[in-house]
């Protein structure tokens, strides 16, 4: 059974058990058959694979408890994390408490990869439309560059500036945009 299977099945599984009151109790960690961490919330720089509403996550009703995991490349994640990107995002169920939501195939960002956003530490130099970067229709796949002295980029990431700038159509995913000279 593949990840995503089992989180679902877990996901089932433990809104199963909401059903029938047979919850952990309060300040006992609940825990599941993967890699992660069920927590109350998402630590700073993790990702979760899963989530689903219960009663001791909160003080006041129902909250959601997360099957919380270090990011890695190949993921599938609910969030992308700082430090990572995605090159395909899906519509699921288990990433969210009710309806459906996005899930993300994590990437570790390098030069020339595509996706579909791009994280600070990087730059892009070229952008196209697709749809496997959207959950509803369309959306932009950047071509991931790393920054350095002499690029021409789409975007300039912090730490650089530019000596030239001109416009180009494929900077943009509807008509021109800037094309930078990194300096």
């Amino acid at each position: 059974m593949n990840r995503l299977r089992l989180n679902h099945f877990l996901r089932v599984l433990a809104g199963s058990a909401v059903l029938v009151g047979a919850l952990v109790a309060p300040g006992q960690p609940a825990t599941a058959a993967t890699s992660g961490t069920w927590a109350c919330s998402v630590p700073a720089g993790q990702t979760y694979t899963s989530v689903i509403s219960v009663k001791y996550c909160s003080t006041s009703g129902w909250a959601p408890l997360y099957d919380t995991t270090p990011p890695s490349d190949g993921l599938w994640g609910c969030v992308v994390p700082s430090g990572y990107s995605s090159d395909h995002v899906i519509s699921v169920s288990y990433c969210t408490t009710s309806g459906t939501g996005p899930a993300h195939h994590l990437r570790t960002p390098s030069d020339g990869l595509w996706v579909c956003d791009v994280p600070g530490t990087h730059t892009y130099d070229q952008v196209i439309t697709v749809s496997y970067c959207s959950t509803s229709g369309t959306g932009p796949a950047y071509h991931l560059r790393t920054p350095s002295r002499g690029l021409w980029a789409c975007s300039v990431p912090p730490g650089y500036s530019w000596d030239q700038v001109i416009s180009v159509a494929y900077c943009s995913s509807g008509g021109q945009g800037p094309l930078y000279h990194l300096a």
